[in-house]
């Protein structure tokens, strides 16, 4: 009986966390590939390559462990009025639990950029790719293992391995419209840059459980982000939003950072080593509220680290203690051939 209950337990846990919401970053302005296809070179540069890590719910057991990784290049990019192409990889594994149960996405994505007027451009995005799903039996306990005062490994549980991992296809899809107040590049310290986007996630509905043929939940996605420079400082403040809706869950994320320059161009070459501090924070709101999201941001020219920390305020915040989840990010982008022909200050990219 005690083994039946172990059993069921773990069909319970497994379904409940694959029938979940998909994985996601408390930093959306640094995981864009995973947000919107469309977002595909969808920043102020050549190529872009981001690393993400996730540490989340420690406090109550060993519950989710996420790594990511990101890269995408514009190509046939040359100047405001001409359609231009991007493309990009990304991939991902999150690990949950005792037994590790895990899953693993490669997803390949092409966008297609066409300028609407001087200072905007939308673009319409497709991903597609290899997923994977599975768990360590290696790790797990039967009530046939234990001697009669503890656990023993070496005893035979006498069960069959019935967690094969299953490997499945993922297709999602996306538009998104990006506005610059100088088109193809942010000149002046009252600049206004901003993005506004809407996706679909699992178009296909892969297979989602051990023992039926449940399918995800297609996942819908509506995210705005922007960046605007007060007039004669070296400041500005950078908003962002995200909507997720993969039934029957929900999720928002709302905020802002601040944004000071600390190293601009340089005023003869315009060029010099750019350094600025982004921090602030955003609410995760989801039935109503899951935590608040501390962020800092520091950018050195091509190269940005990010870290932020999920503080618990929902119902679990007892179990908890407040404590959510601890973030890292690492970004870089390089300039195009077109840089150094107009130098100019840089904005956050998202």
């Amino acid at each position: 009986m005690f083994r039946k209950g172990i059993v069921i337990i773990l069909v319970l846990v497994f379904n409940f966390q694959l029938k979940a919401q998909d994985i996601h970053f408390s930093q959306i302005y640094n995981s864009a590939l995973h947000l919107n296809p469309a977002l595909t070179g969808s920043f102020d540069g050549n190529l872009r390559a981001n690393l993400n890590w996730k540490d989340q719910w420690r406090t109550v057991g060993k519950a989710f462990q996420t790594y990511a990784f990101s890269l995408d290049q514009n190509v046939l990019k040359t100047r405001v009025g001409k359609a231009y192409f991007a493309y990009g990889i990304t991939a991902y594994q999150d690990i949950a639990g005792e037994v590790k149960l895990g899953t693993t996405r490669v997803l390949g994505s092409l966008a297609a950029y066409i300028w609407a007027g001087k200072k905007g451009r939308i673009s319409l995005g497709l991903q597609a790719g290899w997923g994977r799903i599975g768990v360590d039996p290696t790790m797990m306990r039967w009530g046939t293992q234990y001697d009669g005062l503890q656990y023993n490994p070496n005893l035979p549980s006498g069960e069959t391995n019935q967690f094969n991992a299953f490997n499945f296809a993922d297709v999602s899809a996306g538009i998104s419209y990006w506005f610059s107040s100088s088109g193809n590049r942010v000149t002046y310290d009252n600049s206004k840059d901003f993005k506004i986007g809407f996706a679909i996630h699992h178009l296909n509905r892969p297979r989602n459980a051990y023992y039926t043929d449940e399918r995800l939940p297609m996942k819908f996605v509506f995210h705005a982000n922007g960046f605007f420079g007060i007039k004669n400082t070296t400041f500005g403040i950078w908003p962002s939003m995200s909507f997720l809706y993969q039934k029957p869950h929900w999720e928002l994320m709302v905020g802002t950072l601040f944004r000071t320059t600390i190293n601009g161009k340089a005023r003869v070459t315009g060029y010099k080593k750019e350094m600025a501090i982004s921090f602030g924070g955003h609410f995760r709101i989801a039935s109503p509220f899951d935590a608040f999201v501390p962020e800092f941001f520091l950018e050195i020219e091509g190269v940005g680290v990010g870290v932020t920390y999920d503080v618990n305020i929902s119902g679990l915040a007892d179990v908890s203690r407040l404590q959510g989840g601890f973030e890292l990010s690492l970004r870089y982008i390089l300039d195009d051939k077109y840089y150094y022909q107009r130098p100019t200050r840089r904005v956050p990219s998202f």
